[in-house]
């Protein structure tokens, strides 16, 4: 054995003596620089372990930030990879001192994998070897474990948008308690001023093609949420809903003195159903004289006493061959109701405008009424609100029913009065008839004629057009569908009345209901994935940090440094 080897021997023996003779059975000492590597390691990699389990729980939402999202990513990444490189050259200095110690476990040639002339490739394949102690190979092990904790940990908290989030929305209430059609009635007015929103919607939608506010699922009424979602991309949130699908059919008429009975009730809606009287009573009156004349009228009808009959009725005003609406004018506009069931007047009916009573009367000779029964559903389920840019795909759609408890925002009352009298002012105003304005024989507008009409392609000459047939009851009952949908759109942001109930102008009636949020702004979110391997090895790593720590002050071996190679 060569001087150096002799020494080299004398020093690990010296070393080991010392150190059992100086600790005993009593605790190792550590140093302050190890200690505060490991409490820096074990401080970063717990505050990241928590961040990133609350990142999981609660997506953090980034404040705005004037970057593209690419850009802000990046900026994470970087940051949390420096984050765990800190973290990791921390704690990697005790699998050196491993390393390091090795030689002392195997006196003869070991110096290729000590911490100053070894590399990761050494000691890969040193580890293999029998001569490695145990406590290199977990070393090894833990290096490993170090190295994939700090890629892992770059990768477990992201920043994402998209991301979903719980909170309490507001969403429309419908309640119509005391609700009457009496105009002396300040939340009848209201309600009124309601309608004749819808009927712009109708125009709007129907007429003009222009989409108004979100694309609803066909035949649903689904309340909408009042809050602001400029920054939301979806939201998912559970609300009573009504279905609906229209089942039409044509009825003729039982005649009151006082009006059009049905369903036990009195229906009215500006038809006099003796012409004669109506004559004599304008002819008194020079100025109204003109405004009489034979014609054709479609008006919907509204109950006198109860609404929340839930169907609607329209009344037809024309003729047929046998009883020509307007003898010395065929070529005029009029309604033929040549095979469907009717009542027939040889005075005559006599209809008037339903907002301006009074003006434009016109007389027809048959009346015939159409009973439209919505056929209501009603549920509570859990609805997707998604808008999206394609105008035929449905904004808002219905993903399940039945299973959710209700949130008590529709009363079934206030939605029956709403599907009996949604469409009275889109039917019945007169503004809404513009090409009809100077037509004095057509007491309907264009909106109820693309409704109910079989009308001629192209534009129409309502002056020589002729006799018009409604259309068969069942392509009908889809236009009361498609009409009824528009229509509904300002109320499904909550409407409610009642004496003292009534919110303030523009202020809509809601409630509040839980909903699952995706957000549009930049978060931090956690892959539960690389969350869950991220604190796994974390808390190995920590363990195994401590136990080389322990093993490296306990086993007597001395570092390969200039201290002991001599």
């Amino acid at each position: 054995m060569s001087r150096v080897d002799a020494s080299i021997m004398s020093e690990v023996s010296n070393h080991h003596v010392s150190q059992h003779n100086r600790n005993g059975r009593s605790l190792p000492e550590f140093s302050n620089l190890l200690i505060f590597r490991y409490t820096l390691f074990m401080t970063l990699e717990l505050a990241f372990t928590i961040l990133a389990w609350y990142c999981y729980q609660r997506p953090r939402q980034l404040p705005y930030l004037d970057f593209d999202s690419t850009t802000v990513k990046s900026g994470f990444i970087t940051i949390f990879t420096i984050w765990h490189t800190v973290a990791v050259a921390s704690a990697v200095t005790i699998c050196g001192e491993s390393f390091s110690q090795e030689w002392a476990a195997r006196p003869e040639k070991t110096d290729e994998v000590s911490i100053v002339t070894s590399g990761i490739v050494n000691r890969v394949f040193y580890s293999f070897r029998e001569r490695a102690t145990k406590t290199f190979r977990t070393a090894f092990l833990v290096f490993l474990g170090l190295t994939i904790l700090r890629t892992i940990g770059s990768s477990a908290i992201t920043v994402t948008s998209g991301v979903q989030f719980a909170t309490n929305l507001p969403i429309g209430l419908l309640s119509t308690a005391t609700l009457t059609l009496n105009s002396t009635d300040r939340s009848a007015r209201n309600f009124q001023l309601r309608l004749n929103q819808a009927s712009m919607v109708v125009r709007l939608e129907k007429m003009m093609r222009a989409p108004w506010g979100y694309t609803p699922e066909p035949n649903w009424l689904i309340p909408l949420p009042t809050a602001d979602l400029n920054l939301t991309t979806s939201v998912e949130y559970k609300t009573d809903l009504v279905g609906f699908n229209y089942a039409c059919q044509w009825e003729a008429p039982n005649i009151s003195q006082n009006g059009i009975v049905f369903d036990g009730q009195t229906w009215g809606g500006g038809i006099w159903t003796n012409a004669s009287s109506v004559v004599t009573d304008v002819t008194r009156a020079s100025e109204y004289s003109r405004l009489v004349g034979n014609g054709s009228s479609i008006l919907e009808l509204l109950p006198d006493s109860r609404s929340d009959v839930g169907f609607s009725i329209y009344a037809f005003l024309g003729g047929n061959s046998t009883h020509i609406v307007n003898s010395t004018s065929l070529d005029e506009v009029w309604i033929d109701l040549s095979g469907l069931p009717s009542a027939f007047n040889p005075d005559g009916f006599a209809t008037s405008s339903q907002d301006n009573p009074g003006a434009d009367w016109v007389r027809s000779p048959l009346i015939a009424l159409l009973i439209c029964d919505p056929r209501l559903r009603f549920t509570s389920g859990s609805v997707l609100l998604n808008p999206t840019n394609n105008l035929t795909v449905p904004d808002i759609t219905v993903k399940s029913t039945g299973d959710v408890e209700s949130p008590g925002n529709i009363n079934p009352a206030a939605a029956r009065t709403l599907f009996t009298v949604v469409l009275s002012q889109a039917v019945g105003l007169q503004y809404m008839a513009s090409s009809l304005a100077d037509t004095g024989h057509a007491n309907f507008n264009p909106a109820a004629a693309l409704m109910f009409l079989a009308l001629p392609p192209g534009a129409v000459d309502w002056n020589t057009v002729g006799p018009i047939s409604p259309l068969d009851v069942g392509v009908i009952s889809g236009h009361v569908d498609d009409f009824t949908l528009s229509a509904l759109k300002p109320f499904t942001s909550g409407y409610r009345t009642g004496a003292g109930d009534q919110p303030p102008d523009g202020v809509n009636a809601t409630v509040q209901v839980q909903a699952q949020t995706t957000s549009s702004r930049l978060a931090l979110a956690t892959s539960v994935q690389f969350a869950i391997l991220h604190s796994i090895l974390f808390v190995i790593s920590a363990v195994m940090l401590a136990l080389l720590a322990y093993l490296n002050r306990t086993q007597g071996r001395a570092p390969f440094d200039l201290a002991h190679a001599k």
